[in-house]
């Protein structure tokens, strides 16, 4: 009788531990669906926050698509700082800046890379045209500063490779 009395009681508390985790797995899942539904709301808050932003450049990025840096003018400047309070400069800073925060969001996994690249225009003819300057510029005076538009050159690089990607796996 007593061995009867122990396999039920090491039934229950086998059950029991069956139940505890199974509440334990719909607790954390339930809690992932929350931190995923909130991860969504603040990448649509910052989609459209963005997209307000794309309104703002746009004219400056379609001018650009088309224009050649001003390399001479670049060459009368020996320090960056002076050169960055030009018009000429601040006309375009902008849409760099635009780019660079993107690149920015994806690094820092605020925004998914798969998302930016179907919901927003990233040209990347417009980083290999003006690449060249600011490789220049990180050279410049007061001293190097390799990060200048980093992210916004590592965003051209993914773009690419996203467009890759999608090629291949539209040919499958």
């Amino acid at each position: 009788m007593i061995e009867i009395v122990l396999a039920v009681l090491s039934l229950l508390a086998t059950i029991a531990a069956a139940a505890s985790s199974l509440a334990a797995w719909r607790a954390v899942k339930l809690a992932s669906r929350r931190v995923e539904a909130a991860e969504r709301a603040t990448e649509a808050a910052v989609f459209m926050r963005i997209d307000q932003r794309w309104q703002d450049v746009y004219s400056t990025y379609r001018r650009l698509v088309t224009e050649q840096p001003d390399m001479e003018l670049l060459r009368k400047y020996e320090d960056r700082n002076e050169f960055m309070r030009t018009d000429y400069w601040q006309e375009r800073r902008e849409l760099f800046a635009f780019y660079e925060f993107i690149g920015s969001c994806i690094d820092t996994n605020l925004l998914r890379e798969a998302t930016v690249f179907r919901l927003v225009n990233v040209n990347v003819a417009v980083w290999d045209r003006f690449k060249p300057m600011i490789y220049a510029m990180r050279e410049m005076k007061p001293g190097s500063y390799p990060d200048l538009y980093f992210q916004w050159e590592r965003l051209s690089e993914r773009r690419r490779g996203f467009k890759i990607e999608q090629q291949k796996a539209s040919t499958l």
